[in-house]
């Protein structure tokens, strides 16, 4: 019998962390001279990696200004009180539930590697998680998929056994792209329509939703 595989984004999917990146967005315009922006502001530029956030933060197209930025974001995250980021509520259990009963299970985010490894041990540490995967130097972020075939061949895992949670366009596009079921979570950064227009399957509100629509996928999704 095929292996059921759910991979899981972290920022906006698992864990609350929009007061942290604007927390540390803001910490790095300020030392760069610029004004602070709306947490608001935030919920678009997050998602499609650190360098991305930055550039467009700074509105800015100088490579050495977004390599700096990028330096004082991390700093600052090293240096924040661990309590501005927690897991939604229900993560923890939804990850215990799924991995009882028998899903080989996996996070792939778009944050820098060393801080989705971090963050995960920290808030899921009784979590046997297949593969932990960030960004990470020569691997192209979401929307592009390769971090998503890492993942499965880590987890030796095929797109149609797989279920792809994420919360953003780049997450839905880049399972698209890997043959995943694709599901959106509307808790996190973008809404109903970003998702459903680039490749989400089904789209949950609530947490609570989201253990059945990841059964009834793969359900749907996985070859008979």
């Amino acid at each position: 019998m095929e292996k059921r595989c759910v991979v899981f984004d972290l920022d906006g999917t698992l864990l609350d962390t929009i007061g942290e990146i604007a927390e540390s967005g803001n910490a790095m315009l300020v030392a760069m001279g610029r004004e602070p922006r709306p947490e608001s502001d935030y919920n678009l530029l997050a998602g499609q990696g650190l360098p991305y956030m930055v550039k467009h933060a700074l509105r800015t197209e100088d490579e050495a200004e977004i390599a700096r930025g990028c330096e004082l974001v991390q700093r600052y995250r090293a240096e924040m009180d661990g309590d501005v980021v927690r897991p939604f509520d229900g993560a923890a259990e939804l990850l215990a539930e799924l991995a009882a009963a028998g899903w080989t299970l996996a996070v792939f985010s778009n944050k820098p590697h060393d801080e989705v490894v971090k963050q995960v041990a920290q808030h899921f540490p009784e979590i046997a998680f297949a593969s932990v995967l960030g960004a990470r130097p020569g691997v192209p972020v979401k929307p592009d998929p390769a971090g998503l075939h890492d993942t499965l061949e880590r987890m030796e895992a095929r797109g149609e056994h797989t279920v792809y949670v994420g919360d953003t366009a780049a997450d839905m596009t880049a399972g698209t792209a890997a043959g995943t079921w694709n599901i959106g979570v509307l808790w996190g950064f973008r809404d109903a329509d970003e998702l459903r227009s680039t490749g989400a399957h089904d789209i949950v509100e609530e947490l609570a939703e989201l253990g059945p629509a990841i059964e009834a996928g793969i359900a749907r999704h996985a070859p008979a």
